[in-house]
């Protein structure tokens, strides 16, 4: 959930400073840092399915309070939430990972995890950037056409 794109809106809605958003962005962060110790203790008490399965609903729960807040205080508790709620994830893949694979190739899988992470980080970035371009090309062509077909 990247803020940025609902900065505006935010700020708009909430009568919020930057200073506040940039509270907003953080409180993400720090849950997910706080977490990463706790995380390797659910993922060994609990194991690592139900760890990910109960993170990913409290992230589900989080983006839901999150997109219906009423308040800013909801704001902050679902993105809390969905910080708490991810934070578990990458522990838990690396637990499973050295479960599944000898130690010779636990450090190649966990390369191609975070690799596989990176690719899509780059994809995103890459389909957003030809959506904005097919946005702000295409659509205003088609806007002066029909504006150019409207004067005549």
């Amino acid at each position: 959930m990247a803020l940025g794109v609902v900065r505006d809106e935010l700020i708009k809605e909430f009568h919020i400073t930057s200073t506040t958003f940039g509270y907003l962005g953080s409180t993400y962060f720090y849950v997910y840092m706080m977490m990463q110790i706790p995380s390797g203790i659910l993922a060994d008490t609990l194991g690592a399915r139900k760890t990910v399965a109960s993170g990913t609903i409290l992230a589900a729960v989080g983006s839901m309070i999150f997109g219906l807040a009423p308040s800013i205080g909801y704001v902050f508790l679902g993105r809390l939430l969905v910080g708490l709620g991810v934070s578990v994830v990458l522990i838990c893949i690396l637990k499973i990972l050295s479960q599944w694979f000898m130690i010779k190739e636990f450090a190649t899988m966990a390369e191609l995890y975070q690799k596989a992470f990176m690719y899509c980080f780059i994809a995103v970035i890459i389909s957003s950037l030809a959506s904005f371009f097919i946005k702000e090309t295409y659509c205003v062509n088609i806007y002066k056409d029909f504006s150019e077909k409207e004067s005549v």
